[in-house]
């Protein structure tokens, strides 16, 4: 919170204090009993240059910072619907076993995209810093997402790597399926573009996560909003009220708060209010994939007529319910 940090106790401090001594020791009353002081005075030529430029920065970094967010945003809601694609595609082409291996290797396919979707998220740096990676791999690998020897080599990689892990072993088995010609290269193609255009969300989100705030923006707006709310401590002392105090606290509050809500915005992917959820819709995504692979559509069996009944699928992986820990839920 804004109040509680030390920008705002130093400054309403600064202003305390200068309020204090400028009572005592700063003014005199002449006989007219009007108040008189010997310390300078700050006109209001002066702010007049700087707070339209402290407006206009404070605005136009909270409008990037927006920007940025809703663009994080987007990208997130467009990787969950990519590896929805992924599913559907690999449902038409190797659902029901249409040549040998074909459900096996559906199967091994969405799994390694279903890891490194929530990869993606368990390796950001702030997620890392609040241990939920821990619970993350506890996650994968008491559903069996991940076997007890590919943990031992994936927590020591980032989420683009494991997503080139996704990669090598998707594209791989889809060329042998091309060898046996059990698909044609069109279809392979098809694959390997979806695959890259989620490799490319995953790569965008981790270096969003990893640069959250435009330092240059920040540290510029930074310098002006302390200088001038510094400036602003000190002209308030000559108003000769206590009740500045109260109108100062305001003041910081509202900048200073402005300027965190910024920063707050670059960086959705948190622990504060800002951010968006991550886990539970990857974790409901990945609920409606694995059953999309193990029933017909609510329109009936889209099998052609004289075919053979389709087989019974396996048992579905997943768990009955997204995960809902009071961490994921809560920025506290």
């Amino acid at each position: 919170m804004v109040v509680l940090s030390a920008d705002f106790v130093l400054l309403n401090l600064l202003h305390l204090i200068l309020l204090i001594v400028f009572q005592k020791h700063g003014k005199e009353r002449g006989a007219d009993g009007k108040m008189t002081t010997k310390w300078y005075r700050i006109t209001n030529e002066m702010f007049a240059v700087m707070s339209p430029l402290l407006v206009f920065f404070l605005v136009f970094y909270n409008n990037q910072a927006y920007n940025r967010y809703m663009e994080q945003f987007f990208i997130a809601r467009k990787l969950e619907g990519k590896v929805k694609h992924i599913t559907n595609r690999l449902r038409a082409y190797f659902r029901h076993d249409p040549f040998p291996g074909a459900e096996q290797s559906m199967r091994e396919m969405l799994r390694t995209v279903i890891v490194a979707h929530y990869c993606l998220y368990f390796r950001l740096p702030r997620y890392s810093l609040r241990q939920i990676h821990e619970w993350g791999w506890d996650y994968l690998r008491k559903y069996g997402l991940v076997k007890k020897e590919e943990y031992a080599v994936l927590v020591a990689k980032t989420g683009p790597e494991i997503m080139g892990e996704t990669l090598a072993f998707c594209l791989e088995r889809l060329g042998q399926h091309v060898r046996y010609g059990h698909i044609d290269t069109l279809t392979f193609n098809a694959f390997e573009q979806d695959l890259h255009v989620m490799a490319g969300f995953i790569m965008s989100i981790t270096a969003y996560a990893n640069n959250p705030v435009p330092f240059a923006y920040y540290h510029l707006a930074n310098l002006l909003t302390l200088g001038q709310l510094a400036l602003v401590a000190y002209a308030f002392v000559f108003l000769d009220s206590y009740l500045t105090i109260i109108v100062f606290a305001l003041l910081t509050t509202a900048l200073l708060g402005l300027r965190d809500m910024s920063c707050a915005l670059s960086d959705p992917f948190g622990v504060d209010d800002t951010d968006f959820p991550t886990i539970v819709p990857t974790a409901r995504s990945h609920v409606g994939n694995e059953a999309l692979l193990s029933r017909d559509s609510v329109f009936g069996n889209a099998a052609l007529p004289g075919n053979p009944p389709s087989p019974s699928p396996p048992p579905p992986r997943h768990p009955p319910s997204p995960p809902s820990p009071a961490y994921l839920n809560s920025p506290t």
